[in-house]
């Protein structure tokens, strides 16, 4: 088998409780080992796949930068994938072939382990345990990892895919998924089986555009979110939308996306909202700060707009996409 190829990260983290975070994958290392970035993703309006630096956990932050150095001497991730990619697209993925015999599963192009198989599923996270115990890192940032309602074709059940990634778990090191689709529809059992099998987990939509204007399901989805908070989880929110068509409208949704989880979440709580490395600070960046202590729970209406009080204003949202602070307002509904 081909060299298991994982990816080096570094960070660099902004006071002590992170809400944004950004790494770029989608690009490719100079001679220099410097990172390039690949503008056709940029301009599909794909935001960088993202990983965190978990010890950022303090009462203050709304920030934490992730940079991608191969040269750092202490890296804080590695990127893995399950994935099977030609050597071509390396260093996008983490292996080039499966060693010779395991079982494997071809779909839409791509070749996966057949981690429907118990032995193949126990074999193969050991490769990878094997792998990166030689390059010791605290947290591991798994890609491509999809649950069945994203793709009904998808050939692996959920339970199938947890009961591999929990074979990847290790005390001491920090194990996300990067999770295709969004999980405001989940079911209990399914979101009980991630959450018992990985320490956090990043979503490529945070907030799905179609729930937004339901306050069903924008309370279903906020709920989803505080059961894994609660157990102690990292949770990542991403805003790919390929209909979003320029960098204003990316912001927008950045902000939203911002926005819904200052709303959701408690001091002390790791929900961290994705953010390119590339780009000027937003100014969301500091609303823990400005906002304060929250005084209010997240209050939502039928039309799936939401509100909360902040000992320093009050932060709403509303469908599809927009924002408002009203600072120095505390204790009432915005207007």
């Amino acid at each position: 088998m081909k060299k298991l190829l994982v990816l080096l990260f570094a960070a660099a983290c902004h006071g002590q409780e992170p809400l944004r975070c950004t790494v770029n994958l989608r690009g490719s290392m100079d001679p220099a080992g410097q990172f390039a970035l690949n503008p056709s993703h940029i301009g599909k309006g794909w935001p960088a796949t993202t990983v965190i630096d978990a010890r950022c956990s303090g009462p203050d932050q709304l920030t934490c930068w992730v940079r991608l150095n191969a040269l750092a001497a202490e890296p804080l991730g590695r990127y893995i994938s399950y994935r099977i990619e030609p050597p071509a697209d390396l260093p996008l993925q983490a292996l080039s072939s499966l060693p010779p015999g395991m079982p494997s599963v071809t779909y839409l192009g791509r070749t996966y382990p057949d981690i429907r198989r118990l032995d193949t599923r126990y074999e193969f996270a050991t490769l990878m345990l094997a792998e990166l115990a030689r390059y010791p890192s605290p947290i591991v940032f798994h890609d491509n990892i999809i649950h069945p309602s994203a793709d009904k074709a998808w050939p692996f059940t959920w339970e199938q895919t947890c009961g591999y990634l929990d074979k990847l778990r290790v005390e001491g090191r920090a194990l996300i998924p990067n999770i295709a689709g969004s999980s405001w529809h989940w079911s209990w059992a399914d979101r009980l089986a991630l959450q018992d099998s990985v320490d956090g987990m990043a979503f490529e939509i945070g907030v799905h555009p179609s729930i937004r204007a339901n306050g069903v399901d924008v309370r279903r989805q906020a709920d989803v979110y505080r059961t894994w908070l609660a157990a102690g989880k990292t949770v990542i929110l991403m805003w790919i939308n390929k209909a979003l068509v320029n960098e204003a409208e990316r912001d927008e949704e950045a902000r939203y996306t911002a926005a819904f989880a200052m709303l959701v979440r408690e001091p002390e709580q790791k929900l961290l909202v994705h953010w390119t490395y590339w780009k000027l600070a937003p100014d969301w960046q500091d609303w823990p700060q400005k906002l304060g202590a929250p005084i209010t729970a997240m209050e939502i209406d039928s039309d799936g707009s939401a509100w909360r009080a902040f000992e320093g204003g009050v932060l709403r949202i509303s469908a599809p996409r927009g924002v408002s602070v009203v600072w120095g307002e505390t204790g009432s509904v915005p207007e």
